[in-house]
């Protein structure tokens, strides 16, 4: 099961963010991010619409995703959703670890990447997991490239991931683009990670 939670936050909890222009602030996970210009805040219905769309040849597994799937704190995107085909994205999650054994980013970064290498023959490792600090914080980057079927199409994906642990969660800050850039680069996210404020210790 533990598993399973991080496969959905890659693919793709706690609070509704204030949002005022294009910054985010939550104030009970604590961060402030501030959105690239143009991007489009996504609401809960978006999320679980394409989460609805992903087709993986484990029909099991599917059902657990579909059941299983948690509300990010943030969604964000290039374009206005319904967009067919792969729409650049920002989402932060905040999970509590559990039953997780480490409190390591690298680490959970690789429990991750595990889970998601069963679930994808042609997943590529373009940046293995390694020591990646957001806001001067202890963190992991991981960053991985691979086909997603869906139902209406299958896509080349570039996902990256950022893993931030605090005292009582950890974060999942992810963001996902197509790796030929026809519909947007990773530059926009990966700059807004870059200027993120993470205010729990």
């Amino acid at each position: 099961m533990r598993q399973i939670a991080f496969i959905v936050t890659f693919l793709l909890l706690l609070t509704v963010p204030s949002v005022a222009g294009r910054l985010i602030k939550n104030s009970t996970v604590g961060f402030e991010i501030e959105l690239p210009d143009g991007w489009t805040e996504l609401s809960g219905n978006d999320f679980y619409e394409n989460l609805g769309k992903i087709n993986l040849d484990d029909p099991k597994f599917q059902d657990l995703l579909q059941k299983n799937a948690s509300l990010p704190v943030v969604i964000a995107a290039k374009h206005p959703e319904p967009y067919d085909d792969v729409n650049p994205s920002l989402k932060i999650n905040a999970r509590p670890y559990g039953a997780i054994p480490t409190r390591d980013a690298v680490e959970i970064a690789g429990l991750l990447l595990a889970g998601i290498k069963k679930l994808f023959p042609d997943l590529e490792v373009i940046n293995p997991p390694s020591q990646k600090n957001v806001d001067a914080k202890n963190g992991a980057h991981v960053q991985v490239r691979y086909s997603l079927k869906t139902s209406v199409g299958t896509f080349p994906i570039e996902s990256e991931l950022w893993v931030i642990p605090t005292e009582n969660f950890f974060y999942m800050i992810g963001i996902g683009y197509r790796p030929d850039g026809k519909t947007g680069s990773r530059d926009d996210a990966a700059s807004s990670i870059g200027k993120m404020k993470i205010l729990t210790p």
